[in-house]
């Protein structure tokens, strides 16, 4: 049964990457894919045991990306570029690189190619974490359950698993000690939640398990203002707002919360950058008509979740991305059969 799926799945594939193509040779219009990218970790890389899978890309397979881009005719392009020149531009198929959360591996792994390519692509920081050792809460949460079930696993019946019960997870992994892909599911469930209320049930977790100062075994994984101030000197790199603490705002429901998000995050990043900071990116895609409304009046550029290409009257404030990871990007018919999709 595995194997008839993976037969139909390559077929499917196939028909894709055939028909995305076709249709790349006869774009009538200027056409823009953003690519979304979070964590560049090679294989094997430590960091890789407490991410989601859909948040991490291998270094080779991005670059196989641009590759694949080039060879059908694809011209890489800033986000900037695309706002000042898009309805000026020839018809055909253009890509934008961009890269969320501020990652260390980034830089690392990634930038070197980038900038040898001549590629301009934009990071999205969050504000409030530069160059510190906080972690996301789904990180943190990975690390709790995964740490419980290789050292407490009889923790998983106590109380302060109990509001991850009611959440409707199971935290049974009768395999033995879960992956991240079992684990993602839990995730997942945590969504319904706000992002405080999310922190503050992982640290009261993690403490009931673990004592009062659990130590999470995990250096400062974001870029600092010496990395950024690298990646400035290139040239190639820019950078825009992912609002001060990765909140989710169609969770905050106060116009001062929602303003420390995204105009005090503007603020910080341009003065840490010394440059005007035009560009926003929603985390998770997470929208509200309020929150809308101050980004429309504080940027000139936002990137949504929303799936799809843009053409040139595409809302600026509304442009659409692919999520790029290795699950569904790591072969040539399964990246292009991603960007068919929107």
């Amino acid at each position: 049964m595995k194997a008839l799926k993976n037969i139909i799945k390559y077929a499917v594939q196939s028909v894709k990457y055939a028909q995305f193509r076709l249709k790349a040779k006869s774009f009538n219009a200027p056409t823009l894919y953003v690519l979304t990218y979070h964590r560049t970790l090679p294989s094997g890389d430590p960091r890789r045991d407490f991410e989601q899978p859909g948040m991490m890309i291998a270094p080779e397979h991005l670059k196989s990306h641009i590759r694949w881009l080039k060879e059908i005719g694809g011209e890489p392009i800033s986000l900037t570029e695309w706002r000042q020149m898009k309805s000026n531009l020839k018809p055909g198929l253009y890509f934008a690189v961009t890269f969320d959360d501020g990652w260390k591996d980034n830089h690392e792994f990634i930038t070197e190619f980038l900038v040898g390519q001549k590629i301009h692509s934009t990071v999205f920081l969050v504000a409030d974490y530069i160059g510190t050792d906080l972690l996301f809460w789904p990180e943190k949460l990975l690390y709790l359950l995964k740490e419980t079930a290789i050292s407490k696993p009889e923790a998983f019946t106590l109380p302060q698993f109990n509001w991850l019960k009611e959440l409707g997870a199971k935290l049974e992994w009768p395999a033995g000690l879960p992956d991240t892909e079992e684990l993602d599911p839990v995730v997942n469930l945590c969504k319904s939640l706000d992002d405080a209320t999310i922190h503050q049930n992982v640290d009261a977790t993690l403490s009931a398990t673990f004592g009062s100062s659990p130590a999470i075994s995990s250096p400062t994984q974001l870029v600092d203002a010496n990395d950024i101030a690298q990646m400035l000197s290139t040239g190639f790199i820019h950078f825009g707002s992912h609002t001060c603490r990765h909140s989710r705002l169609d969770k905050l429901h106060s116009i001062q919360e929602l303003r420390y998000e995204i105009e005090e995050s503007k603020r910080k990043i341009s003065n840490l950058t010394n440059m005007p900071t035009e560009i926003f990116c929603y985390p998770n895609g997470s929208m509200s008509t309020e929150s809308q409304a101050v980004v429309d009046a504080s940027y000139a550029i936002a990137c949504t979740t929303v799936v799809g290409n843009n053409q040139a009257t595409t809302p600026l404030l509304r442009l659409r991305r692919h999520n790029l990871h290795d699950g569904n990007s790591s072969s040539k018919l399964s990246f292009f059969s991603t960007l068919s999709k929107g």
